[in-house]
């Protein structure tokens, strides 16, 4: 049980979105081999089923680093607009996330329980992922804010939805970017938990003598800091509670 929900979250976390629809990873967490996604099952499921009469949405707001330029409004890739149903998948799948990391931060903390094998590269790459995403969100809602209050921002083609629109978007928005950042959260504390397990199994290896680090723990130490760098989590916490737990983490 534990290792299907471990590489269910794994998915999870690291795919919010669509990978086409994401913003570039720092090199140092890009994977170099293709990998099954949910997503790309999710789509094909949905594109048999796609009516005129949904409801044509602006691709979701993931974040922009790294030279990454937005997708135009409503994606009209192989797969087809964003639409409500789209949304809807995910945040079914953002509430197992943020579930699941629930179940394993306490089998984490059940010393009498086995290790919790996390792949560090998941915990770096969602850390990645979940606090852009969430980020992109919030200003998305205050764009969508401001615009019902008949502010003068140009929001591009935005503004030319339908009221219907903007309002199933901003539905969704509100209840996905808290769970987004709850995950965003809690990898930073499963990742926190598991450096500690490493650290004192390693210390426990030297019979209380000095430690020298592994290369598991070189390991994550590289991983994890540099997406901390990336996400700036430590100074610009998606919320104050992820400020704390990333200075813990980078210490």
């Amino acid at each position: 049980l534990v290792s299907f929900v471990v590489g269910l979250t794994e998915n999870l976390v690291e795919y919010p979105f669509p990978d086409r629809l994401q913003p570039m990873l720092p090199q140092g967490l890009c994977k170099q081999e293709p990998t099954q996604v949910w997503w790309d099952t999710v789509e094909q499921e949905l594109v048999p089923i796609a009516s005129k009469d949904d409801i044509s949405l602006p691709s979701p707001p993931t974040g922009l680093a790294f030279g990454w330029s937005e997708p135009a409004d409503g994606d009209t890739g192989k797969y087809g607009p964003w639409t409500e149903h789209k949304y809807e998948r995910c945040l079914a799948a953002a509430q197992v996330s943020d579930a699941s990391l629930t179940f394993l931060i306490e089998r984490s903390r059940d010393s009498s329980a086995a290790t919790v094998e996390f792949a560090i590269g998941s915990i770096a790459r969602g850390l990645c992922r979940l606090s852009e995403s969430s980020r992109a969100m919030s200003r998305r809602l205050k764009e969508i804010s401001d615009f019902s209050k008949g502010s003068s921002m140009d929001l591009g083609a935005f503004d030319s939805h339908s009221k219907e629109a903007m309002l199933a978007e901003k539905n969704f928005l509100e209840e996905i970017c808290p769970l987004f950042q709850r995950s965003c959260e809690k990898l930073l504390m499963l990742g926190h938990k598991l450096f500690l397990r490493m650290k004192s199994a390693n210390e426990e290896s030297f019979h209380g003598l000095a430690s020298v680090p592994t290369a598991e723990m070189r390991n994550f130490a590289q991983l994890v800091l540099l997406a901390l760098q990336y996400t700036r989590l430590e100074t610009e916490g998606i919320s104050e509670f992820s400020s704390t737990l990333a200075k813990k983490l980078q210490g």
